[in-house]
């Protein structure tokens, strides 16, 4: 191995170790124990590390809501399924991304926090990886409706309403069981919600086809 490669392996080493403070940080701390100092300490690095790599907290903070996040990482990689697909697979395609979705978000606690961050807290940081994400989702969302030959918006209200559902029930669950009868810390219940999802979105364009 030369030492260009040595070099490029223990950048890409102490950039994840970096990123892993962050999440380590925000699981134990919450945002608010979120620092240069408190995030180089962590990682044990020194933190001009963070300046040289990420051009700074918000740069680091980027790269790590983008490991994170599941509409920034979902939207390329489902691209090719939406390519390849038949039109009458296409409704099964978003409910299988939308649960997806839910199940993602439900495993991945640095996100919900994240998401959390972002309701009580606005600025350039938060808004920039909320921009991302809702270009990210709306990208996906109109590749699904130019495969469907949708031209109406009525089916953006839907999917916003799918999907901020999705991450109100999650986040609620971390501090209620039970949300409208249904069971929030079961298995049983989430997959009542997931049944729910594919039954509205089978009902919804099945619908406008007729």
């Amino acid at each position: 191995m030369t030492k260009k490669e040595i070099s490029s392996r223990n950048k890409d080493q102490s950039m994840q170790k970096l990123i892993d403070a962050v999440s380590t940080i925000i699981l134990r701390d919450g945002f608010k124990g979120i620092g240069i100092n408190a995030i180089a300490k962590e990682a044990n690095l020194d933190k001009v590390l963070i300046y040289r790599y990420f051009d700074g907290l918000n740069g680091l903070l980027r790269e790590f809501a983008k490991q994170k996040d599941f509409y920034i990482n979902i939207s390329n990689l489902i691209q090719d399924e939406i390519e390849n697909a038949q039109k009458h697979e296409l409704k099964n395609l978003i409910a299988k991304v939308l649960k997806e979705q839910l199940r993602g978000l439900r495993d991945n606690k640095e996100l919900q926090e994240l998401m959390l961050w972002e309701m009580v807290e606005k600025n350039e940081l938060t808004d920039a990886i909320a921009k991302e994400r809702e270009e990210k989702g709306y990208e996906l969302s109109s590749k699904l409706k130019e495969k469907m030959d949708l031209n109406n918006n009525e089916s953006d209200a839907v999917m916003a309403i799918l999907v901020s559902g999705i991450y109100y029930l999650v986040l609620r669950s971390r501090t209620v069981d039970v949300f409208n009868g249904i069971s929030l810390n079961s298995e049983k219940g989430w997959q009542q919600i997931e049944n729910a999802i594919q039954m509205i979105v089978n009902t919804y364009f099945d619908s406008i086809k007729n």
